[in-house]
C-alpha cells in the first residue's frame, strides 16, 4: 500500500519527534518502517498502528537530505 524506496516523515499521536525511515510493509494495522537516523545511517525497525499516524510526507527536504546520505553510506 504505501511501500516504496523512499524516505518517509511519519508524524505519531503524542510524540513530538517523528519517525524517519523507509516503509518495508504495511497491513490493515500498521505499518513497518526501516528507520533512518538524520545522518543516513539505518537505525532498525519500528512497527506504528495506524491509528497513531498522523501524517505522513514524501519527498520534503529533510527526507531527501536524508536519503542522499543513506545511498552515500550504503555505496
Amino acid at each position: 500500500m504505501y511501500q516504496n524506496e523512499e524516505i518517509a516523515g511519519i508524524e505519531i499521536l503524542g510524540d513530538e519527534a517523528q519517525v524517519a525511515g523507509i516503509i518495508v510493509g504495511s497491513d490493515y494495522e500498521g505499518l513497518e518502517v526501516s528507520l533512518v537516523t538524520d545522518e543516513g545511517r539505518p537505525d532498525g525497525t519500528c512497527w506504528i498502528k495506524k491509528e497513531d499516524i498522523i501524517a505522513v510526507r514524501f519527498g520534503g527536504s529533510v527526507e531527501q537530505d536524508m536519503m542522499q546520505k543513506l545511498r552515500k553510506q550504503t555505496r
